[in-house]
């Protein structure tokens, strides 16, 4: 049972924004956001403005965004869903506080529960800890006042852990971290067990199929563009079927129409997934 929990700034800072101010609270706390939501904004978002422009949100379109909200979503749940099996897998954060430097303070007292099979969209604007709180959760960083929690076992940062970073998880950061002279298949087969040789190919297509690159599969990395990279960077994660996925901003290189469809093939494969 996969968990994701992502950011997508580009589409929803601005949301977040707004209802920061609406609640009258500062604009620097974190808004959770479900993802069918997050999903359903960014098809607005699609709606109020064309490549290249600018997501602003108006009390006009705040009416339009309330009547989407109010549909019936698009990624309906299966008719006999997979059950969740009892058990304590939650991510846990603990009056978590964190700052590079002690004068000024990132992350204040956050407090959340994401249970298994759960996807969390965390909006905010640029600068506000989005990046920051992905970063601790897998493990890059450490925290000093706080705790983090996955089920029973504590996620400790670099100095616990002499290569950082938790095995369960999967973090895809902004700067996609692939091997430019080798394909896009070479990079996304890199991630898949080296005892399951047999079903590699097959795996490879699938992803493949979902980050609609097919076409693309035997092109070195070097020769794409930025928002085929990050495509490929999200089917690398995705390889090895971690427990937790955390995508930073894993759309925000790629065109308004593709990013739609491919939010939806990610939400529907991680439906799948459990």
């Amino acid at each position: 049972t996969m968990m994701t929990l992502l950011t997508d700034a580009m589409l929803l800072s601005q949301v977040a924004r707004r209802l920061a101010r609406q609640d009258g609270e500062p604009t620097h706390h974190l808004p959770v956001v479900h993802a069918r939501e997050a999903a359903r904004i960014g098809d607005l978002a699609g709606l109020l403005c064309g490549p290249g422009q600018i997501v602003r949100f108006g009390s006009g379109d705040t009416a339009r965004l309330s009547v989407v909200l109010a549909e019936k979503p698009a990624i309906d749940d299966p008719a006999e869903p997979t059950p969740l099996h009892d058990v304590k897998g939650e991510v846990i954060f603990d009056d978590v506080h964190f700052a590079y430097v002690p004068e000024r303070p990132i992350l204040r007292g956050i407090d959340f529960e994401m249970k298994r099979g759960e996807t969390l969209s965390i909006v905010g604007e640029s600068g506000s800890g989005k990046s920051t709180l992905l970063k601790i959760i897998y493990g890059l960083l450490h925290v000093e006042e706080g705790s983090i929690f996955w089920g029973d076992i504590e996620a400790l940062g670099p100095n616990f852990n002499l290569v950082p970073g938790e095995p369960y998880m999967k973090y895809l950061a902004q700067d996609f971290d692939l091997m430019p002279f080798i394909s896009v298949e070479e990079n996304i087969g890199q991630f898949l067990s080296v005892f399951e040789r047999e079903t590699h190919q097959e795996r490879i297509d699938e992803l493949l199929d979902l980050i609609e690159m097919k076409p693309f599969a035997k092109t070195k990395v070097k020769f794409l563009s930025g928002g085929q990279q990050q495509r490929v960077a999200l089917a690398r994660v995705l390889a090895q079927e971690p427990e937790i996925l955390l995508l930073d901003e894993p759309f925000g290189h790629i065109d308004n129409f593709k990013r739609l469809s491919l939010r939806r093939n990610l939400f529907l494969y991680l439906k799948k997934q459990g």
